[in-house]
Formats: structure tokens, sequence, C-alpha cells
């Protein structure tokens, strides 16, 4: 057994070495970058942007990360390029001819320290002779070849069209930008990849559709709020990413206010005074006289079992049951009225002349439940952000945007403040192109952005409506 307790040893002293000392800088043109790998439950790769932020992707499928940091620009090839304004395609290929060679190099330096840890840890906590040693070391090295094969033989840079950012808020659409057309330009290191999008392609030409593409600045980008609950900070975050983002329509799903009295209309004034149309469902916090306060301003339209047509998209919405309520009063919906509101949400979208594109609920028990109603159903409620495509719809949760009202603020690990930017192509409208699911982890926290690719073929055939579910089994 003396072979295997060598042998997991230098597995062992293998991975810290790589992983303590496994960090080289390169020189990339007109960028200086410091590369280095770590163990991890999946297979990202992260290119850190400082001070930017962080992009990570998952690109491949051994356990590893691997992380490429921005160090400095070097300044004396910026004034040449700015005096020369050389071709853009030579400057891409120069910067991917010097990324290949030094992958090599590194995957050379990182076989080299696997070896020479593995070997060392041996020595150090094992008796036995030299040979003994060697092995362990070499263990160490096939180890570590493995899981580089590993590494490249899946590396997918097409990881990189759903990147998550972490960063500034400000920087959040140049980040993803960045992401979503340097990165898939820059990181062409296996040729082969050429070869496996044009035959895809081809395939999605063969379908008469020419397949899958990123959002682009021409593109509908409507703003998923929901739960603001009263917290004035949830004002300020919007405002920010309809700015930020240059949002053509926001849409509410509900819970503006924690009790729906008349002494929250001063926030719901600051509401209605956000410069981009919307469109707004009631959830179980609010109550008619939330509604009647932001039904008074012309860029605020309520939904009460309606549908509604803005940039080309039709739009059909409906009110939590416990929203008809007139003023303060019991905001818990029992189970009865959960499946009323499901029943008459299945019968009122069968009686709308045209099939809404998106479905404006504000309970995720309900939506849930409404699968094949519409294509794309966006809710809130239990302050989970998500996005979830099934083969009938997408479903969409904006989570809290409030981060559960005004009393949490100061909570040292509340719950984020949450929201998503939806993209809509403008040449077919209701085609939802991406998601990008946003979210804010206390008021001086961090900033991620998930970016969701769900730009499939709009199916334009008329659907049944699916059957109504059982009953409900209890609360949330």
């Amino acid at each position: 057994m003396e072979w295997i307790l060598h042998g997991t040893v230098g597995i062992l002293g293998a991975v810290l070495a790589v992983w303590i000392f496994g960090h080289a800088a390169y020189s990339w043109g007109l960028v200086r970058v410091r590369v280095s790998v770590a163990p991890a439950r999946h297979g990202d790769t992260a290119i850190v942007l400082t001070p930017i932020g962080e992009i990570t992707a998952r690109t491949h499928r051994a356990p590893v990360r691997l992380t490429v940091q921005l160090d400095r620009l070097h300044l004396g090839a910026v004034r040449r390029m700015a005096k020369e304004i050389p071709d853009a395609s030579e400057v891409l290929a120069e910067l991917e001819q010097r990324a290949c060679r030094s992958i090599g190099r590194y995957a050379f330096r990182l076989l080299l320290l696997a070896l020479a840890g593995g070997t060392l840890a041996s020595l150090m906590l094992l008796r036995g002779s030299g040979p003994w040693h060697l092995f362990s070391g070499f263990v160490g090295l096939a180890a570590t070849s493995l899981v580089l094969v590993a590494t490249v033989g899946t590396y997918d840079r097409g990881g990189f069209a759903s990147p998550r950012y972490t960063g500034p808020l400000a920087e959040a659409p140049g980040a993803i930008r960045f992401a979503r057309d340097g990165l898939a330009r820059l990181s062409r290191l296996r040729g082969r990849m050429d070869t496996i999008a044009a035959s895809l392609a081809r395939f999605y030409a063969s379908l008469g559709d020419s397949g899958p593409r990123v959002p682009a600045q021409t593109d509908l980008r409507v703003l998923h709020i929901s739960d603001l609950h009263n917290n004035p900070v949830a004002i300020d975050f919007v405002e920010r990413l309809a700015r930020h983002f240059q949002v053509d329509l926001i849409v509410n799903t509900g819970d503006i206010t924690d009790y729906g009295t008349e002494v929250e209309e001063a926030f719901i004034q600051r509401l209605r005074q956000l410069p981009v149309p919307q469109l707004l469902v009631a959830g179980n916090h609010d109550s008619q006289t939330t509604l009647r306060t932001l039904d008074r301003e012309a860029e605020v339209r309520v939904l009460d079992g309606e549908s509604v047509v803005v940039h080309g998209i039709r739009f059909a919405g409906w009110p939590d049951l416990v929203s008809k309520r007139q003023g303060y009063g019991s905001v818990n919906p029992s189970s009865e009225d959960l499946d009323r509101l499901q029943k008459e949400i299945r019968e009122g979208v069968a009686a709308l002349p045209d099939r809404p594109h998106v479905l404006l609920v504000h309970n995720h028990r309900v939506a849930e439940q409404l699968g094949g109603v519409a294509p794309v159903i966006l809710y809130g409620h239990n302050h989970r952000p998500s996005v979830r495509r099934t083969p009938r719809s997408t479903f969409i949760n904006a989570g809290t945007t409030g981060g559960a009202g005004a009393r949490y603020f100061e909570a040292r690990n509340g719950v984020p403040y949450s929201a998503v930017v939806l993209h809509f192509s403008r040449e077919e409208p209701g085609h939802l192109l991406a998601a990008d699911l946003l979210q804010v982890h206390g008021p001086e926290g961090e900033f991620v952005l998930q970016r969701h690719m769900l730009n499939g073929t709009m199916n334009r055939e008329k659907h049944l409506l699916p059957a109504p579910p059982p009953a409900h089994a209890g609360q949330p």
C-alpha cells in the first residue's frame, strides 16, 4: 500500500504547488496580464478588469478556476497605435498569437511545479528511498496533466455569451459588452471552435432561421422590478438602472408598499415621477388606496385583468386578489384565493383577442402554475430572483427591488436588491433575446449581473391553455 500513500501525497503536493506558485505574468501586445489557477467546484474563467470589476463564465468541465487579470497597459504601444492606427484584425491576430504562446509556456510551468511539488511533499512527509519520492512527483505530474487536458479539451469560449459580472453598477453594461463582443473574438484559442460555430450557423440556416443572436443597442429594453416595499432607496436603485441601461419601459409586478395606506403616498409619488413609462400589477401588500394614487399619472398604467400593447409587445396583467381591499388589512392570500386567481387568469387570457407575449402576476405560486399561458411570465413575491426557461414559458422572478423593504436596509446579511433587464427584439415584437439578472448585496455591497440568453425562435402558433392543476397544498 506504500504506492497509494506516496501517490496521494504526490497529488496533494502538486495541487498546493500549482495553487500557491502557479502565478505568471505575460505581455499580450497592448496589455500585461497575470494568469493563475486554483481548485474550484466548477470550471470557470474569470477576467479581472481592475478597477472596473470581474467577469466570470462557465467555460470548461475540469474543477479549476482560471483567472486572467489585466495588470496594466503598455503606454508606448498605445501611443504607437494612436499614431499609426493599425487594422483591427491585425491587432486581434497579434493578441491571439501572443495568448496562445503564453498558454503553452504557462502549461509547461504548471507541470514543472506539479513535479516539484509532489516530490518535495513526499520528501517532507514520508520516509522512503529516492525512487519513491520521484514516484510521488510523477504521480502529481500525471494528475496535473489530466486536469490540463480536460480543461483544454472541454473549453468553450461560448460560455462568455452568458457572463456573470461583479463590480460597480455604472460599469456593468460596458463590462457585459466587453464579455460579449471582445472576449468572443479574443479567446479563439482553438481553431476547431470556429468550425463548430460555422456548422451551427449552417444548421440554423437549414431550419429557416438565422439562429440565436446577442442583444444589440437597438433592441427594446424592459426593466422588470418587484417588491419595493416602501423602501426609498429602491427608487434610487430603479432610477440608476433605468439610466445606465437606457430602458424603454418599466414593468412592476407589485408590492409597492408595505400596508397599502395613505401614509405611504409620499413614496408612491416618487415612483410616479420616474422618467420612463410604467406598467404595474398590484401585489398582496398593495391596496386600492395605493392604486388610486398611482393611476393619476399618465405614465403609469395599472393592469387589472386586461391587456395593452407597448412598443409592439402585448402585455397582460392580473393583480393579487388581496389588493382589492380599500386600505390597511390582511395581506395574506389563502389557498382558495390563489386557485381562484389562477382560474381567472386562464379564462381571461383565453378571452383576449390575441395571446399576450408577456403575462404579469405577483405571486410566484400562481405564476409557476401558468406555464403555456404566455411565452414570458413575470412575477415576484417570494424575494428570490431567478430566470428559468421551460418548453412552455420563460419564468422570470425579479426578486425584491426594495431589498424586502426599508426595515431590512441596515441588515448586515439582508436580502439583496434585485431587478431584471429584458432585451426584446424590435424586428420581431415579443421575441425575448436575453434577461440580465441584477443584484446588489447591501447598501455598499457588490453588484452582480448574470446574463441569461433566451433568444430561441418565437413560436407563432396558437396554443390551447393547459388544464388547471390541482389545488394548492398550503400557504407560502
